[in-house]
């Protein structure tokens, strides 16, 4: 049997807030969480949001980075490897939901929405999906970084609830969020999710153009102001 490390205190905390920043924005983002957890496991994981269910594409990688995106807010640039670890995963989930947001765009814009699962892989890993995903995660990560700003006082609250017992269930995190922040609304109407989504894909796609026409190199970010 494999034995778990006890976390030290930074850990804890660390993880707290990492998988706090996670389930606030979830939740926010209108996609309810199951559980979240710091308690480590037998691969090493520190903790897990766990959301009920998936929501659109571009809400769930601005969820994915929401975790390291507290991290950094509330740990700064205290310790250089566990910042590069915390990273990590919530780097490789967003990269990956936003190239496959790309390959099922494009091949619906190409016609070839039943195209073979290898079409689709290889499609995944072109050139012009990958600029779009990098771009997608970039913009992401500024919204996912607000998003965490603006809910600072969830967060903190979630993150010590873990602190304190290890674990959450679903209904306890939408009590924490409400009770520690009066008026708290969530971001649940369908048709607005898929308009700030195709918003944001818009101000890519346009500054993939004005970067092609100016024939240089270097992308345009995607400017600061747009909201999921």
């Amino acid at each position: 049997m494999t034995a778990i490390a006890t976390p030290s205190p930074l850990t804890r905390t660390s993880a707290a807030y990492h998988e706090a920043g996670h389930a606030f924005a979830f939740y926010k983002l209108g996609i309810d969480v199951e559980s979240v957890t710091i308690e480590p496991d037998p691969t090493g994981r520190d903790g897990m949001c766990k959301p009920a269910l998936n929501g659109h594409f571009i809400r769930q990688i601005i969820a994915a980075l929401a975790g390291f995106a507290a991290y950094k807010l509330i740990m700064g640039n205290s310790d250089p490897q566990e910042r590069e670890r915390q990273a990590g995963v919530d780097y490789l989930e967003a990269d990956y939901l936003a190239r496959w947001f790309w390959t099922y765009r494009m091949l619906d814009n190409t016609g070839q929405s039943h195209a073979s699962d290898e079409t689709k892989i290889e499609m995944s890993y072109s050139l012009k999906v990958r600029t779009r995903a990098d771009l997608l995660v970039t913009a992401c990560e500024g919204l996912a970084c607000r998003l965490i700003q603006e809910g600072r006082e969830a967060v903190d609250a979630l993150a010590s609830a873990l602190i304190d017992r290890g674990q959450l269930a679903g209904h306890e995190v939408a009590e924490i969020i409400h009770a520690s922040m009066r008026g708290f609304q969530r971001d649940e109407d369908p048709q607005e999710i898929h308009l700030a989504g195709e918003r944001l894909v818009e101000t890519i796609e346009e500054a993939l153009r004005i970067t092609e026409q100016c024939g240089s190199d270097d992308l345009v970010p995607a400017p600061e102001g747009q909201s999921l």
